[in-house]
């Protein structure tokens, strides 16, 4: 008998892409709002100057497993009606089509004493087939005519994110509102409509969850929405190349700190580096620097001088003075 052992194959395993680039002539609906620049680059098949690192692609191996969890909870407990729906909005004249892949919807009855027996055999590690059961519980007793019909997107982060931005989770991923906003646009087109659409965020580092409420129609979302196809189509079916997004851009919820004559003061709103060009795959293409911290180091002193204006702008209205 000889000694084996996990760690290789996992953890090769887990760090291999899933989905190698190639060349399409329509939208991913998970890049709705994204960088116009970058997914040209995505369309045309070319290849990532800045691959996704092994430990990221493990870390996006780990929140799939987490929606998998959801998934198979959800089937348990009998409210699963589909998942990993197509959802497809056709190309037209003047438009390239947008397509993707919903993960759940979920809602409906369930014969809830089949539901906590399918949860006891489903072997389920203890606290999951507790939650499982309190659920089942719950929604008999609260919900005795059924369940509203709910599309779900289920999205993963790190817990200092999660509880950094819990309150507004879709709005600092703005995409992740309009890859929803598209799976409820296509489930319209064949005659599915659903009054709203739920993102669910789960903290990785201890499984809390917050669940976010997209209606739809929604008269400011389908106009961005609307927008974003229009502007990327347009770019696309004239093969006109995109223009390089905001390296800087502002953040209305961002800190900026100082003191004046020892007294400590906070402005909400500064200016930063745009993340979406940060985490890009073709930063390098985006950028012409190697690294992203090479990148970062050549925005400092305009950044500093954003942020500078500002607070000496607030100094100026609240008629501070600074101690030469």
């Amino acid at each position: 008998m000889e000694k084996f052992s996990l760690e290789s194959i996992w953890n090769d395993t887990l760090a291999k892409p899933k989905r190698l680039p190639k060349e399409r002539d329509y939208i991913y609906a998970s890049e709705m709002g994204k960088p116009f620049y970058e997914r040209w680059l995505s369309m045309k098949g070319t290849t990532p100057s800045n691959p996704l690192e092994a430990r990221v692609l493990r870390k996006m191996a780990t929140g799939l497993w987490f929606e998998d969890m959801i998934g198979y909870i959800l089937e348990q407990i009998g409210i699963l009606q589909e998942k990993q729906f197509e959802a497809k909005m056709p190309e037209t004249k003047d438009l390239i089509a947008v397509s993707g892949r919903g993960d759940y919807i979920a809602g409906g009855i369930s014969n809830w004493n089949e539901a906590r027996e399918r949860v006891k055999n489903a072997h389920f590690p203890e606290f999951v087939e507790e939650v499982s059961l309190k659920l089942v519980d719950y929604f008999e007793q609260k919900h005795p005519k059924g369940l509203m019909s709910i599309p779900y997107e289920i999205k993963s982060v790190n817990s200092q994110v999660f509880w950094a931005k819990k309150d507004y989770l879709e709005e600092a991923y703005p995409h992740h509102t309009l890859q929803l906003y598209t799976y409820l646009k296509a489930l319209d087109l064949k005659g599915e409509k659903y009054p709203l659409g739920r993102l669910m965020y789960i903290s990785k580092d201890d499984l809390t969850i917050k669940e976010m409420d997209i209606n739809y129609p929604d008269e400011r979302l389908e106009k961005v929405w609307n927008d974003d196809r229009q502007q990327m189509s347009d770019y696309w079916l004239k093969q006109e190349q995109p223009p390089l997004p905001d390296m800087i851009v502002f953040d209305k919820r961002g800190k900026i700190n100082f003191q004046v004559n020892k007294i400590k003061y906070q402005i909400i709103g500064c200016y930063k580096d745009n993340w979406m060009v940060k985490w890009s795959q073709y930063l390098t293409e985006m950028t012409g620097f190697k690294t992203e911290d090479d990148w970062l180091d050549s925005l400092k002193p305009e950044l500093k001088l954003k942020n500078d204006d500002i607070k000496e702008k607030y100094i100026f209205d609240h008629k501070l003075k600074e101690e030469k």
